[in-house]
């Protein structure tokens, strides 16, 4: 009987590393468009993010106010319509 709480036991605990290294170790891709409209008064951006075990989000057309801040992939990006080539 003993035996079989140790297989148990063992069992559980490998199970659980496998699924710990898979959320952790599986890469992370993100993609991202952004695009300023000055003449809009507004910036525009897709963005696409996988992450481990959690799958992949996706966002499109995402409208944000000249001068905020986002964050896409981990940078955070000024949406600034008076410089329009600093992307």
């Amino acid at each position: 009987m003993k035996n079989n709480w140790v297989k148990i036991i063992v069992t559980i605990f490998s199970l659980s590393l496998i699924l710990l290294g898979l959320f952790f170790f599986l890469p992370t891709t993100c993609e991202n468009d952004f695009k300023i409209y000055s003449e809009k008064g507004y910036c525009e951006f897709n963005l696409k993010t996988c992450e481990g075990l959690f799958g992949c989000k996706e966002y499109k057309d995402v409208q944000v106010p000249c001068g905020s801040v986002s964050t896409l992939c981990s940078e955070k990006v000024l949406c600034d319509c008076d410089d329009v080539n600093s992307l």
